[in-house]
């Protein structure tokens, strides 16, 4: 509980990074599309490119996967969610609990492939906080065009 307990009064930064090996204007359609992955911290996103942007974006809501009322809000609304990287008959296919969503190293495959979870995400949010690789934070944002403020290239 520890773990948890770490991370339930986290609030993002509105400065995040985004690594690309392109260069990119970030207001113009088809060179950034709708649905951008940021990076929280600037190592992570040179691992993305040779060009890396500092980003400000809005104050705006962000599903947080590792805040236990973010993601019980998640679970009363699907009940059960499903790590597609096991078969439906292994046991670890279900995910029924949200510490077990929230312990996960990679939540971001989970609430990727469970029918119907980003659709309800960008209903009730404009972006998601997720983990990749065991400690990987990165933030996908449906709208980086309406929710970026300002950028420039590092």
């Amino acid at each position: 509980m520890k773990y948890l307990k770490l991370f339930e009064d986290y609030r993002f930064n509105n400065i995040l990074y985004h690594g690309t090996d392109n260069k990119h204007r970030f207001n113009d359609r088809g060179y950034i599309t709708d649905g951008t992955f940021f990076a929280e911290d600037i190592n992570v996103a040179k691992g993305y490119g040779r060009y890396v942007y500092r980003v400000e974006i809005k104050n705006i809501p962000i599903f947080d996967s590792l805040n236990l009322k973010d993601v019980t809000e998640l679970f009363n609304e699907f009940g059960e969610l499903y790590d597609s990287y096991y078969g439906d008959g292994d046991g670890e296919y279900y995910i029924r609990t949200p510490e077990q969503l929230m312990n996960h190293s990679d939540n971001w495959g989970i609430i990727e492939n469970t029918d119907r979870v980003l659709d309800w995400m960008r209903g009730e949010y404009r972006g998601v906080r997720i983990i990749e690789g065991g400690s990987e934070s990165n933030i996908l944002l449906f709208y980086p065009k309406e929710d970026i403020i300002s950028y420039n290239l590092i």
